[in-house]
């Protein structure tokens, strides 16, 4: 989450209550002098506060009457302001300090990890996603990026079935993750089905069993899929960053669908 907008601000702004726009944003922002929907902080309530665009006589884009909210955090000096794109058809922005930003996020985040079901799951992921201004699709793919790179023990949740079988349990921030990213649609078939509640049908199957809950060792199947992994004739195909790119299912080669992986030569199969 480190690619948001950062604004410096100056003593002498602070002093005006005075926030500069970067002109890199002035495309998000009105073309006209006028009020402007802000939210501050965490809180819900929106200021209407004056703005003026780049083309005024100040020759730089400005949000007024801050004079408060900077006194509320005893603003001095340099200060990274964090921009949030709210809504930019109804010009929504919210305006939170750097540090108090990245807490927040870091708390979202937390409370995503260690949700307990799928609907929290999934109601955590879309708070995060309104807290950055994020497409949701976008937070996912860069979540599941930071996944692949932890070690495998970090995302370990074994179940002792028998004393010889171990299966894993997929975290529920991770299967939510997965089902986001690929639509709740097997990544072979592309089959889902809408249960009684609305959502849609899928399941998390492991490519190999004592591996753990490495994206790469994950797919998101459809039920029928899944039995044949479990009990068909199958032969997995990797590429070269270990990614499942294509499996034979009793003699039948289907593509598997891959967000975090273009490349489709194959270097190994199972």
């Amino acid at each position: 989450m480190n690619d948001y907008i950062i604004v410096k601000t100056t003593a002498g702004r602070i002093k005006k209550g005075i926030l500069s726009v970067p002109v890199s944003l002035i495309d998000s922002f009105p073309k006209e002098r006028g009020l402007i929907s802000i939210l501050l902080d965490n809180s819900p309530k929106v200021y209407h506060m004056h703005y003026s665009p780049y083309e005024s006589s100040t020759r730089e884009c400005r949000i007024n009457g801050l004079e408060r909210w900077f006194g509320k955090h005893n603003a001095q000096g340099e200060e990274n302001i964090v921009i949030t794109i709210i809504d930019k058809d109804k010009f929504i922005y919210r305006l939170c300090f750097e540090d108090d930003y990245l807490n927040r996020v870091n708390l979202l985040s937390q409370r995503f990890i260690k949700s307990s079901n799928e609907t929290t799951a999934e109601n955590n992921l879309t708070n995060l996603s309104k807290w950055t201004g994020k497409d949701k699709k976008l937070i996912v793919i860069n979540q599941l990026q930071i996944i692949v790179e932890k070690p495998a023990e970090e995302w370990r949740s074994l179940i002792i079935t028998a004393p010889s079988i171990r299966r894993e349990r997929t975290p529920v921030c991770l299967k939510v993750l997965l089902g986001e990213v690929y639509d709740r649609k097997c990544q072979i078939c592309q089959y889902t089905f809408q249960k009684r509640d609305n959502k849609y049908y899928y399941e998390i199957h492991h490519l190999d069993p004592i591996k753990g809950n490495n994206p790469k060792n994950l797919i998101v199947v459809c039920a029928n899929c899944h039995c044949q992994f479990e009990y068909a004739e199958v032969t997995k195909y990797f590429n070269i960053e270990d990614w499942l790119i294509f499996v034979k299912m009793n003699n039948l080669m289907t593509p598997v669908k891959q967000v975090l992986s273009k490349n489709s030569e194959i270097v190994k199969s199972i």
